[in-house]
């Protein structure tokens, strides 16, 4: 085996989180849209459950790839993780139509009690109707954009791998709210 082929093969990362987080989601979301899909085909096809695993799948290869060990040595592969985890994953996760998939994946004492109440919460329509308007979309996905590429806080996340996947985490969340 070549030593660059090496290399490739041993720089995979296993990042419990990631696989944790992965792994629940899929669960949550198959087990929601297997009963939507038996009683609508039509709203909930295969092709968006597919879509869904693909944009988890796309984060977990940004994330824990080769992709992000190079990331620490070339500009070009950091920038294309933070592509693949801003304009790649998020609009593949949305075209599986979560919202409802992954609401009823949850155990229905969950839904009632916990989830129920809190989502007829007044103050969280209030709070999700100014998120989601699209002007507030853009400018947090600008915004966060900028501030992570502002020279102090780029190479803080070159030199901790903590703040690293918050940057991944905040790019994660303004990109699902951008592609909203």
């Amino acid at each position: 085996m070549t030593p660059t082929t090496q290399a490739v093969l041993s720089s995979w990362t296993i990042e419990p989180w990631i696989i944790l987080l992965s792994t629940i989601s899929c669960w949550i979301y198959w087990r929601g849209w297997r009963g939507l899909h038996r009683r609508m085909p039509e709203r909930f096809p295969r092709w968006r459950a597919w879509c869904f695993v693909a944009g988890l799948g796309v984060l977990w290869l940004a994330m824990a790839s080769p992709l992000d060990a190079m990331g620490n040595l070339l500009l070009q592969a950091h920038m294309l993780q933070h592509l693949l985890i801003m304009m790649v994953a998020p609009p593949l996760i949305w075209l599986g139509a979560p919202g409802i998939p992954l609401l009823r994946g949850l155990p229905h004492r969950i839904r009632k009690y916990w989830l129920g109440p809190f989502l007829a919460w007044r103050v969280l329509h209030g709070l999700l109707h100014v998120l989601t308007h699209p002007v507030t979309c853009l400018c947090l996905f600008i915004l966060v954009t900028w501030i992570w590429h502002w020279p102090p806080l780029y190479e803080l996340g070159l030199r901790s791998a903590t703040w690293h996947q918050v940057e991944h985490v905040c790019f994660l969340l303004a990109s699902l709210l951008f592609w909203w």
